[in-house]
Protein backbone atom coordinates (compact mmCIF):
# COMPACT_ATOMS: atom_id res chain seq x y z
CA UNK A 1 0.00 0.00 0.00
CA UNK A 2 2.82 2.37 0.90
CA UNK A 3 4.58 1.55 -2.39
CA UNK A 4 1.39 2.27 -4.37
CA UNK A 5 0.91 5.60 -2.58
CA UNK A 6 4.54 6.53 -3.24
CA UNK A 7 4.13 5.79 -6.98
CA UNK A 8 0.97 7.90 -7.13
CA UNK A 9 2.72 10.84 -5.45
CA UNK A 10 5.65 10.59 -7.85
CA UNK A 11 3.32 10.51 -10.86
CA UNK A 12 1.46 13.56 -9.57
CA UNK A 13 4.73 15.46 -9.20
CA UNK A 14 5.71 14.62 -12.78
CA UNK A 15 2.35 15.90 -14.05
CA UNK A 16 2.73 19.16 -12.12
CA UNK A 17 6.26 19.65 -13.45
CA UNK A 18 5.10 19.12 -17.04
CA UNK A 19 2.18 21.53 -16.61
CA UNK A 20 4.48 24.12 -15.10
CA UNK A 21 6.96 23.74 -17.96
CA UNK A 22 4.24 24.11 -20.60
CA UNK A 23 2.90 27.26 -18.94
CA UNK A 24 6.34 28.81 -18.62
CA UNK A 25 7.50 27.94 -22.17
CA UNK A 26 5.98 30.78 -24.21
CA UNK A 27 8.56 30.72 -27.02
CA UNK A 28 6.79 31.19 -30.39
CA UNK A 29 7.14 28.52 -33.05
CA UNK A 30 9.60 29.65 -35.72
CA UNK A 31 10.98 28.37 -39.02
CA UNK A 32 13.97 26.05 -38.86
CA UNK A 33 17.07 28.02 -37.85
CA UNK A 34 20.62 26.72 -37.98
CA UNK A 35 24.06 28.11 -37.21
CA UNK A 36 26.45 27.30 -40.02
CA UNK A 37 29.84 28.79 -40.79
CA UNK A 38 30.66 28.61 -44.48
CA UNK A 39 33.80 27.28 -46.07
CA UNK A 40 36.75 29.58 -46.79
CA UNK A 41 36.96 28.47 -50.42
CA UNK A 42 34.64 27.22 -53.11
CA UNK A 43 35.99 23.69 -52.67
CA UNK A 44 35.08 23.70 -48.97
CA UNK A 45 31.64 25.33 -49.42
CA UNK A 46 28.99 24.16 -46.95
CA UNK A 47 25.74 22.73 -48.32
CA UNK A 48 22.58 24.69 -47.48
CA UNK A 49 18.91 23.83 -47.88
CA UNK A 50 15.89 25.94 -48.77
CA UNK A 51 13.28 26.67 -46.07
CA UNK A 52 16.06 27.03 -43.48
CA UNK A 53 17.30 30.25 -41.87
CA UNK A 54 21.06 30.23 -41.36
CA UNK A 55 22.77 32.40 -38.76
CA UNK A 56 26.41 33.19 -39.45
CA UNK A 57 29.14 35.09 -37.61
CA UNK A 58 31.50 37.23 -39.66
CA UNK A 59 34.89 38.22 -38.30
CA UNK A 60 36.59 41.16 -39.97
CA UNK A 61 37.01 41.10 -43.73
CA UNK A 62 35.99 37.52 -44.19
CA UNK A 63 34.48 35.60 -47.10
CA UNK A 64 32.36 32.46 -46.65
CA UNK A 65 31.16 29.94 -49.24
CA UNK A 66 27.93 27.91 -49.37
CA UNK A 67 26.43 25.72 -52.06
CA UNK A 68 23.13 24.12 -53.07
CA UNK A 69 21.91 21.83 -55.83
CA UNK A 70 18.76 22.64 -57.81
CA UNK A 71 16.00 20.02 -58.23
CA UNK A 72 15.43 18.23 -61.53
CA UNK A 73 13.49 21.16 -63.04
CA UNK A 74 14.21 24.80 -63.88
CA UNK A 75 13.85 27.33 -61.05
CA UNK A 76 14.19 31.00 -60.16
CA UNK A 77 16.27 31.97 -57.13
CA UNK A 78 15.33 34.52 -54.46
CA UNK A 79 17.45 35.36 -51.43
CA UNK A 80 16.81 36.99 -48.06
CA UNK A 81 19.51 38.48 -45.87
CA UNK A 82 19.25 40.33 -42.56
CA UNK A 83 22.28 42.04 -41.09
CA UNK A 84 21.76 41.40 -37.38
CA UNK A 85 24.83 43.07 -35.90
CA UNK A 86 27.62 43.48 -38.46
CA UNK A 87 28.75 47.12 -38.25
CA UNK A 88 29.02 47.54 -41.99
CA UNK A 89 27.66 46.05 -45.18
CA UNK A 90 27.33 42.34 -45.83
CA UNK A 91 27.32 41.39 -49.51
CA UNK A 92 26.11 38.14 -51.04
CA UNK A 93 26.81 36.82 -54.54
CA UNK A 94 25.42 33.89 -56.51
CA UNK A 95 27.86 32.02 -58.77
CA UNK A 96 27.76 29.10 -61.16
CA UNK A 97 30.32 26.34 -60.84
CA UNK A 98 32.19 28.11 -63.65
CA UNK A 99 32.53 31.31 -61.54
CA UNK A 100 29.92 33.25 -63.53
CA UNK A 101 28.28 35.85 -61.29
CA UNK A 102 24.47 35.76 -61.53
CA UNK A 103 23.64 38.60 -59.11
CA UNK A 104 24.17 39.96 -55.63
CA UNK A 105 22.33 41.28 -52.57
CA UNK A 106 23.71 43.58 -49.84
CA UNK A 107 22.50 44.49 -46.36
CA UNK A 108 23.66 47.22 -43.97
CA UNK A 109 23.43 46.85 -40.21
CA UNK A 110 19.78 46.25 -39.24
CA UNK A 111 18.51 45.87 -42.81
CA UNK A 112 16.28 42.97 -43.82
CA UNK A 113 16.37 42.64 -47.61
CA UNK A 114 14.98 40.17 -50.14
CA UNK A 115 15.69 40.07 -53.84
CA UNK A 116 15.13 37.72 -56.75
CA UNK A 117 17.75 37.07 -59.40
CA UNK A 118 17.07 37.30 -63.13
CA UNK A 119 18.82 34.14 -64.23
CA UNK A 120 16.78 30.97 -64.66
CA UNK A 121 18.68 28.20 -62.84
CA UNK A 122 19.33 24.91 -64.59
CA UNK A 123 17.99 21.60 -63.25
CA UNK A 124 20.18 19.31 -61.12
CA UNK A 125 23.04 21.82 -61.00
CA UNK A 126 25.29 23.07 -58.21
CA UNK A 127 25.30 26.81 -57.47
CA UNK A 128 27.42 28.74 -54.98
CA UNK A 129 26.60 31.53 -52.51
CA UNK A 130 29.49 33.74 -51.46
CA UNK A 131 29.10 36.10 -48.47
CA UNK A 132 31.62 38.74 -47.47
CA UNK A 133 32.06 41.63 -45.09
CA UNK A 134 33.66 44.49 -47.03
CA UNK A 135 34.89 46.35 -43.93
CA UNK A 136 37.99 44.85 -42.31
CA UNK A 137 37.21 46.09 -38.78
CA UNK A 138 33.54 45.03 -38.72
CA UNK A 139 32.23 41.82 -37.19
CA UNK A 140 28.92 40.40 -36.02
CA UNK A 141 26.04 38.17 -37.07
CA UNK A 142 23.77 37.98 -40.08
CA UNK A 143 20.95 35.65 -41.15
CA UNK A 144 20.15 34.36 -44.63
CA UNK A 145 17.81 32.01 -46.46
CA UNK A 146 16.85 31.27 -50.04
CA UNK A 147 13.90 30.00 -52.08
CA UNK A 148 13.61 28.24 -55.43
CA UNK A 149 10.49 28.88 -57.52
CA UNK A 150 9.64 26.20 -60.08
CA UNK A 151 9.35 27.34 -63.69
CA UNK A 152 7.68 24.65 -65.78
CA UNK A 153 6.98 26.63 -68.99
CA UNK A 154 9.75 27.31 -71.50
CA UNK A 155 11.11 30.84 -71.97
CA UNK A 156 11.71 30.44 -75.69
CA UNK A 157 9.53 30.03 -78.76
CA UNK A 158 11.50 26.98 -79.85
CA UNK A 159 10.46 25.06 -76.71
CA UNK A 160 6.87 26.30 -76.51
CA UNK A 161 4.33 24.09 -74.74
CA UNK A 162 1.54 22.71 -76.94
CA UNK A 163 -2.00 23.69 -75.90
CA UNK A 164 -5.53 23.02 -77.15
CA UNK A 165 -8.05 25.44 -78.60
CA UNK A 166 -11.27 26.08 -76.61
CA UNK A 167 -9.57 25.30 -73.31
CA UNK A 168 -8.67 27.67 -70.48
CA UNK A 169 -5.18 27.53 -68.93
CA UNK A 170 -3.80 29.02 -65.71
CA UNK A 171 -0.12 29.54 -65.02
CA UNK A 172 2.26 32.08 -63.49
CA UNK A 173 5.21 34.31 -64.30
CA UNK A 174 7.73 32.85 -61.88
CA UNK A 175 10.76 35.16 -61.88
CA UNK A 176 12.02 38.64 -62.69
CA UNK A 177 12.66 37.99 -66.38
CA UNK A 178 10.40 34.99 -66.82
CA UNK A 179 8.17 34.62 -69.88
CA UNK A 180 5.99 31.72 -70.96
CA UNK A 181 5.63 30.37 -74.51
CA UNK A 182 2.81 28.20 -75.83
CA UNK A 183 1.87 26.93 -79.29
CA UNK A 184 -1.32 25.72 -80.97
CA UNK A 185 -2.51 24.61 -84.42
CA UNK A 186 -6.04 25.48 -85.64
CA UNK A 187 -7.89 22.65 -87.39
CA UNK A 188 -9.91 25.09 -89.50
CA UNK A 189 -9.35 28.61 -90.85
CA UNK A 190 -11.34 31.44 -89.31
CA UNK A 191 -11.49 34.08 -86.60
CA UNK A 192 -10.19 33.18 -83.16
CA UNK A 193 -10.29 35.09 -79.89
CA UNK A 194 -7.42 35.27 -77.43
CA UNK A 195 -8.43 36.05 -73.82
CA UNK A 196 -6.06 36.99 -71.00
CA UNK A 197 -6.59 37.82 -67.33
CA UNK A 198 -3.86 38.83 -64.89
CA UNK A 199 -4.63 37.56 -61.40
CA UNK A 200 -2.09 39.42 -59.26
CA UNK A 201 -2.46 42.92 -57.79
CA UNK A 202 -0.44 45.84 -59.16
CA UNK A 203 0.90 43.85 -62.14
CA UNK A 204 0.12 44.13 -65.84
CA UNK A 205 0.39 40.81 -67.65
CA UNK A 206 0.94 40.97 -71.41
CA UNK A 207 -0.03 38.38 -74.02
CA UNK A 208 0.88 38.25 -77.72
CA UNK A 209 0.07 35.87 -80.56
CA UNK A 210 2.80 35.22 -83.15
CA UNK A 211 2.94 33.49 -86.50
CA UNK A 212 5.39 30.66 -87.09
CA UNK A 213 7.64 33.23 -88.78
CA UNK A 214 7.90 35.32 -85.60
CA UNK A 215 5.50 38.08 -86.69
CA UNK A 216 3.47 39.53 -83.81
CA UNK A 217 -0.16 39.40 -84.95
CA UNK A 218 -1.70 41.24 -81.99
CA UNK A 219 -1.35 41.70 -78.24
CA UNK A 220 -3.26 42.73 -75.13
CA UNK A 221 -2.52 43.29 -71.45
CA UNK A 222 -4.53 42.72 -68.30
CA UNK A 223 -4.62 44.17 -64.82
CA UNK A 224 -7.08 41.95 -62.93
CA UNK A 225 -9.55 42.13 -65.84
CA UNK A 226 -10.32 39.78 -68.73
CA UNK A 227 -9.11 41.41 -71.95
CA UNK A 228 -9.16 39.95 -75.45
CA UNK A 229 -8.61 40.45 -79.17
CA UNK A 230 -9.72 38.56 -82.29
CA UNK A 231 -7.52 37.53 -85.23
CA UNK A 232 -7.88 35.50 -88.42
CA UNK A 233 -5.83 32.30 -88.46
CA UNK A 234 -5.19 29.59 -91.04
CA UNK A 235 -5.73 25.89 -90.46
CA UNK A 236 -2.87 23.43 -89.89
CA UNK A 237 -0.32 26.15 -89.10
CA UNK A 238 1.50 26.60 -85.83
CA UNK A 239 0.87 29.82 -83.90
CA UNK A 240 2.57 30.94 -80.72
CA UNK A 241 1.44 32.70 -77.54
CA UNK A 242 3.91 34.66 -75.42
CA UNK A 243 2.89 35.75 -71.88
CA UNK A 244 5.09 38.06 -69.80
CA UNK A 245 4.98 41.13 -67.56
CA UNK A 246 7.06 44.26 -66.96
CA UNK A 247 6.96 44.36 -63.17
CA UNK A 248 10.51 43.12 -62.61
CA UNK A 249 9.09 41.27 -59.61
CA UNK A 250 10.52 38.02 -58.24
CA UNK A 251 7.29 36.66 -56.69
CA UNK A 252 4.97 34.49 -58.85
CA UNK A 253 2.24 36.37 -60.77
CA UNK A 254 -0.70 34.23 -61.82
CA UNK A 255 -2.66 34.59 -65.05
CA UNK A 256 -5.34 32.76 -67.04
CA UNK A 257 -5.72 32.61 -70.83
CA UNK A 258 -7.49 30.81 -73.66
CA UNK A 259 -7.71 30.76 -77.45
CA UNK A 260 -11.08 29.88 -78.97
Amino acid sequence: MKKSLKKLLMAACVVLLVIGFVKCDTTPVQAATKRLQGGHSKKTAKTVSKKTDYIVKLKGQQGLWYKFKTPNYSTYFSYNIKNLSVNGRVETYLYTKYDEELGYVSSNNGEDYTNGFEERLKPSTWYYIYVENIFSDASGYFRFSYKLQKDDIANTKGKAKSIKINKSYMNSIDGKCDEDWFKFKPTSSGTYTFCLKGMSDNVNVYGSVYSKYGEELDYTYSYNTMNSFSIKLKKNQWYYINVYDNSYNYTPRKYRFSIS
